[in-house]
């Protein structure tokens, strides 16, 4: 479907919610307190005070790694309601991922150990995924570069848990506009791509090409950010064909992230065939929310361009309908929203109330990213073209001014 004509939001495949979680979670609440219990009882029974304490170690790790249980049980209690994946990602960021690092580290730190690679292994990654994806970009570069050295000794420079760390390390760099850092670590990542025979290899290109993009993009580049996105969905081609068909679901994942590149460059006719492409992609509701409130600001951007507004509306307000369950880990997906909405305003003469919508944008943006993001001036610019309509024109210059020095601040990057 091209052209002109209004398109409606796709329908995935539905996941069909079963008796399966209920009884997984009866069973894991179950084992999980009963280990708890028998450990309590064994600490204060056994006669022997060494046989005590090894109760009491395991014990004190039996409860480190409860809020990974925990995690769990939420994650199945979320899918056994309402089949929403938002229960699983908030139980795994909130619960799961933060915590058991840092405890199994203290622990460690207390016996003076060294903590065993399985449990760095276990915990590492989810923590520092978490921490870039609540915004905390510093403390996961400080944690990430401190774990570094002791992953590459135990597990390897191009190890499955090296190539983790260091994409999201790459992340957290471009979301604070040290994209030559960035570049640096991913020119190291394809080089180990280069040399490994991994079967995952395609996985980590395609991972390893989405990074890409990502500074492309930020640096202004859409052009060479298009590109490494098609590099990615190459990868995941590769990827399906030898490991796995569901790696069909991270080439529409890729798909469109592309589409609201090219809307960006102000390229709408093949932003759309980008969205088209990546519904062909999308073969499951597998974080069906996050692609469909992604694929919905695609098209409330598109029909914004050909001034059909009622329609960006109906679009932009579906994407955050979507969006919403999930507000916390894509805050800034939201405020680019929001951002639309606020555009469908001034469009329409309302440009009181898109001030307010753009300034809460705003605010969301320098919040999580400070305030020489590229993400910023994607808010300035239809700001200031607000502010003229409103017949504010000091404002309007001031902030196309500062859009533009942001947009060359993030070229010499």
């Amino acid at each position: 479907m091209t052209g002109n004509q209004v398109q409606s939001e796709p329908k995935l495949t539905e996941t069909s919610t079963s008796l399966l979680p209920w009884a997984m979670l009866i069973c894991f609440f179950g084992i999980w307190i009963l280990a708890g219990a028998v450990l309590v009882y064994l600490m204060f029974s056994l006669p022997s005070t060494t046989d005590r304490w090894i109760t009491a170690t395991l014990f004190l790790l039996y409860l480190i790694f409860s809020p990974s249980g925990l995690a769990v049980s939420m994650a199945l209690l979320g899918v056994a309601l309402v089949g929403c994946e938002a229960a699983a990602i908030g139980a795994r960021f909130v619960t799961a991922s933060y915590a058991p690092y840092v405890l199994a580290k203290n622990v460690a730190a207390i016996f003076h150990m060294k903590m065993p690679a399985w449990i760095t292994s276990l915990t590492l990654g989810g923590t520092s995924s978490a921490l870039v994806s609540y915004g905390k970009f510093k403390e996961a570069e400080k944690m990430l570069k401190e774990a570094m050295p002791e992953v590459e000794k135990d597990f390897g420079a191009g190890s499955d848990l090296w190539f983790e760390l260091q994409l999201e390390l790459a992340e957290a760099y471009t979301s604070t506009m040290r994209l030559k850092e960035a570049e640096r670590i991913l020119q190291r990542c394809e080089q180990e791509i280069a040399k490994s025979s991994n079967m995952l290899i395609h996985l980590r290109a395609l991972t390893t090409y989405r990074r890409w993009a990502e500074v492309c993009e930020a640096r202004g580049d859409f052009a060479a950010s298009e590109q490494q996105y098609k590099q990615a969905i190459a990868q995941g081609q590769s990827a399906m064909e030898e490991i796995s068909r569901s790696m069909d679901d991270l080439r529409g994942d890729v798909a469109i992230d592309m589409a609201i590149t090219l809307c960006k460059a102000h390229d709408f006719e093949r932003a759309q065939e980008a969205a088209e492409q990546a519904v062909k992609f999308k073969s499951s509701n597998f974080l069906q929310g996050i692609f469909l409130s992604k694929w919905n600001f695609a098209n409330g951007m598109i029909e914004l361009s050909r001034g059909n507004l009622d329609k960006a509306e109906e679009f932009f307000n579906a994407a955050m309908t979507r969006a919403k369950p999930y507000a916390v880990l894509y805050a800034t997906e939201i405020a680019d929203i929001i951002s639309g909405l606020a555009a469908v305003e001034a469009a329409r003469g309302n440009t009181d109330r898109a001030q307010e919508m753009f300034e809460e944008a705003l605010a969301t943006k320098k919040r999580v990213h400070g305030g020489n993001h590229s993400d910023v001036a994607d808010v300035l610019e239809p700001y200031a073209e607000c502010l003229r309509k409103g017949g504010d024109e000091h404002k309007a210059r001031h902030m196309s001014e500062t859009a533009q020095r942001i947009r060359d601040i993030a070229r010499q990057s």
